[in-house]
């Protein structure tokens, strides 16, 4: 296990969300808070990217290039099913870049890219 230093930024049509934060990782997997104290894990597995955020959104992603996945979001005990479609993913040691579409049955919610550069401390 080692404490990293964690770049986070995610963007869509609507809102950016940067911030820079300490974390750790542990084996392929990133742990870190965000500024409302929200709780993230990005797993790396061979060519997909896992996203869990816990907090008072929380969320479960599955992303692999060129693939749709299912995942869940949950807000006031109200979860809702979405399907992420991966556009783009990049996991190169202290880099990660995503972008993808976001959908519900078969409307588009939006747009988004990910990136997160890490390093040890």
């Amino acid at each position: 296990m080692s404490k990293i230093k964690v770049n986070f930024s995610m963007k869509n049509e609507d809102v950016t969300q940067i911030f820079k934060t300490e974390g750790i990782m542990r084996d392929n997997q990133i742990i870190f808070y965000d500024d409302e104290n929200e709780k993230h894990h990005l797993t790396m597995l061979k060519n997909q990217l896992k996203y869990v955020r816990e907090g008072e959104k929380n969320l479960s992603f599955l992303f692999e290039s060129n693939k749709e996945h299912h995942g869940t979001y949950s807000i006031a005990s109200q979860a809702l099913s979405f399907t992420t479609q991966t556009h783009s993913l990049i996991m190169h040691d202290g880099l990660i870049k995503l972008t993808y579409t976001l959908k519900q049955g078969s409307m588009i919610v939006g747009h988004s890219e990910l990136k997160l550069s890490y390093a040890r401390i």
